[in-house]
């Protein structure tokens, strides 16, 4: 076939949409902003999740961390992550603004569902909010002398 035959590329972008993905402003994805949440933040607990979250920017932003005290198997931290992160895309409207959220499983592995998590995942950052304004509120203590 001759350079002059070959079909010609289109001029337009291929590139796919996916427009009820979770979008890249909506996620912690620097180790130091994860660290940052644990060092400054406070913790909720709650049935199946701990929350840990401090305020930072406009927009909330949501890490799960899921090791392997959590389950052995690889498949099980990835859908419990992926049941999490979607959980989160379905509830973002009701979340409050300007957290930084780092999540927590407290559950075996097979306890996890996406409708407990849609119904927890809000109420716990409503307590979270509360609970940093509590800390806000109340005066830092004294730093001690040697």
């Amino acid at each position: 076939m001759s350079r002059d035959t070959r079909p010609s590329r289109p001029s337009y972008s291929l590139r796919v949409t996916r427009p009820l993905a979770l979008p890249a402003q909506a996620r912690l994805r620097s180790k130091s902003a994860v660290d940052a949440a644990f060092k400054a933040g406070v913790r909720v607990h709650g049935g199946l999740v701990t929350l840990v979250g401090r305020r930072a920017g406009e927009a909330t932003r949501l890490a799960v961390a899921c090791g392997k005290r959590f389950s052995k198997l690889a498949v099980e931290r990835n859908r419990f992550r992926r049941l999490t992160r979607e959980a989160y895309r379905l509830t973002r409207s009701q979340l409050p603004a300007g957290l930084d959220l780092v999540v927590l499983p407290k559950c075996k592995p097979g306890d996890a569902t996406l409708d407990v998590l849609r119904a927890e995942l809000p109420s716990l950052a409503r307590r979270l909010v509360k609970k940093l304004e509590a800390a806000a509120a109340s005066p830092a203590p004294a730093a001690r002398k040697p």
